[in-house]
């Protein structure tokens, strides 16, 4: 089974205290099944912008550039019309 992993999945990844089940979980599932969406980079690469200019973001930067994206590469998948309407449908 492939896996879509949300925003605060990923974010979760890099707190200062983060999410043992979280952590657990994804060293605990195939990393081949697990992608991302162009919008939950964009979310992250927001947030990011968002703060000001910090260790903490600096950090930021160089995570989603060095560890997030080539984490992911390949795996970044776009919202496509179809994409958006199965989306809709979801309970």
């Amino acid at each position: 089974m492939n896996y879509l992993l949300d925003t605060c999945v990923i974010s979760k990844l890099i707190k200062t205290k983060p999410n043992e089940n979280v952590i657990h979980w994804i060293q605990n599932n195939d990393e081949d099944r697990l992608f991302i969406s162009v919008l939950t980079s964009g979310e992250i690469e927001k947030g990011i912008a968002k703060l000001k200019d910090s260790i903490r973001k600096a950090t930021l930067k160089k995570w989603m550039e060095h560890d997030i994206i080539s984490r992911f590469q390949g795996k970044i998948l776009d919202v496509t019309p179809s994409i958006s309407r199965y989306w809709g449908r979801l309970p």
